[in-house]
C-alpha cells in the first residue's frame, strides 16, 4: 500500500509540476542561477566547491546533508540549504532522454542516483523525500534519513 500511496504521489508531481525549461546562468564563481526560478544552486554535487567540479560527490545521510548545506560558503553567499523536493524537481529535466535527467552543460557532474530534498514525507519523522536523476518513471520518491544519497545545496 506505501509502494501504491508513493506511486500516486509521484505521479501527482510529475502531472502537476510545471515543466518550464529552466534558463541557467553559470556565476563563475561555483554557482548556478536559475532565472526562471531566481534560486541560486551549488553547481558541483557536494562537497565539491570548485568551479570546474574536480572533486567526487559524496554520498550523505539526510541529516548530515542538512548540516552540509548549512554549513556551506560558496560565492559569497552562507544561507544555503538543502532544496525542498518542488525547488529540487525545478531542475530535473523530464523530456532528456539520456542520464543523468538535468541539464550537464550546467550541472556536469550529477550522478545518475537519487538527491536529498529537506521535505519531510508527512507523518512520518524518519522518511524524507528525493529526486532521482536516473531516467524513468518514478524519479521522486522518499526513503529513510539514515539512507546515503547526494546532496546538491540552493539558496
Amino acid at each position: 500500500m506505501n509502494t501504491i500511496k508513493t506511486f500516486l504521489i509521484a505521479l501527482f508531481i510529475i502531472v502537476f509540476s510545471p515543466m518550464v525549461q529552466a534558463a541557467f546562468q553559470n556565476n563563475g564563481d561555483g554557482t548556478i542561477t536559475d532565472t526562471t526560478t531566481s534560486l541560486m544552486w551549488q553547481r558541483c554535487s557536494a562537497p565539491s566547491q570548485e568551479v570546474n567540479c574536480a572533486i567526487t560527490p559524496l554520498l550523505y545521510n539526510w541529516d548530515d546533508a542538512l548540516a552540509y548545506c548549512n554549513g556551506l560558503t560558496l560565492g559569497g553567499h552562507t544561507n544555503w540549504r538543502v532544496p525542498n523536493i518542488k525547488s529540487l524537481h525545478s531542475i530535473y529535466d523530464a523530456v532528456k532522454n539520456i542520464a543523468p535527467a538535468i541539464d550537464t552543460n550546467i550541472f556536469s557532474d550529477t550522478e545518475v542516483a537519487p538527491y536529498w530534498s529537506s521535505t519531510t514525507l508527512t507523518g512520518t519523522g524518519g522518511m524524507a523525500w528525493y529526486v532521482d536523476f536516473s531516467i524513468g518513471l518514478v524519479m521522486t520518491s522518499t526513503s529513510s534519513k539514515l539512507d546515503l544519497r547526494y546532496v546538491r545545496c540552493v539558496r
